[in-house]
């Protein structure tokens, strides 16, 4: 097995949730390959090992979590004002959830992905909503996983109060992360770009 294919297992492992030992170092290993083309002969051992390691580790219930399609539909209905929509909330432990569009250079385009906003090869790697609607998450998103089934399951059912909610708490808008300043924008939880690029009400609409 030559190391190209070995990188392209890797990055499929992590991206179904199968990635379950050594994720972080898995990932400096994917991202040092595709920046450089290359890793050191340790370096390739240990891809090779983690391979073994992972592919060895008990098979892991996939969530059963469905019927988040319209998870896929807000982004989609976003994406035709936005070219990166995105949104952005803390989980409980203060860290933060990045929700945001696959592209088409993507092996999961326009599947939404949920990070912890940081750079790839940095970022904590929760999961994605595939096209379906079905949650698919790695280990590292299995810790969190009832917290991110009941905020896709509130985002489903009324966007605009998840939004709102979210603003009231913080302060700030959880599509554009600015601070919230007009009173209107404070009483909706989200600014009226924002609104229009996600066809939610605000002001007197609101």
């Amino acid at each position: 097995m030559n190391l190209d294919h070995s990188i392209h297992q890797l990055e499929n492992m992590d991206g179904n949730g199968k990635l379950w030992k050594r994720t972080d170092f898995a990932r400096s290993l994917i991202t040092q390959y595709n920046r450089k083309g290359s890793l050191s002969p340790k370096q390739e051992e240990w891809v090779n090992i983690i391979i073994t390691e992972n592919l060895a580790a008990p098979t892991v219930a996939k969530p059963t979590v469905t019927g988040l399609t319209r998870v896929i539909e807000i982004f989609e209905e976003a994406s035709e004002n936005l070219k990166y929509p995105k949104l952005v909330i803390q989980l409980g432990d203060g860290s933060d959830l990045k929700l945001s569009r696959a592209g088409p250079t993507s092996r999961f385009n326009g599947e939404v992905q949920l990070t912890d906003g940081r750079p790839y090869g940095q970022n904590k790697y929760y999961g994605r909503v595939t096209g379906n609607g079905e949650l698919v998450l790695t280990g590292e998103g299995r810790r969190h996983e009832d917290e991110l089934h009941s905020i896709l399951k509130s985002m489903t059912t009324d966007l605009g109060a998840f939004a709102k909610m979210y603003g009231l708490k913080s302060g700030n808008c959880c599509f554009c992360r600015k601070e919230l300043t007009h009173h209107s924008s404070l009483d909706a939880g989200y600014g009226p770009t924002c609104a229009d690029n996600y066809g939610l009400p605000w002001g007197e609409k609101a």
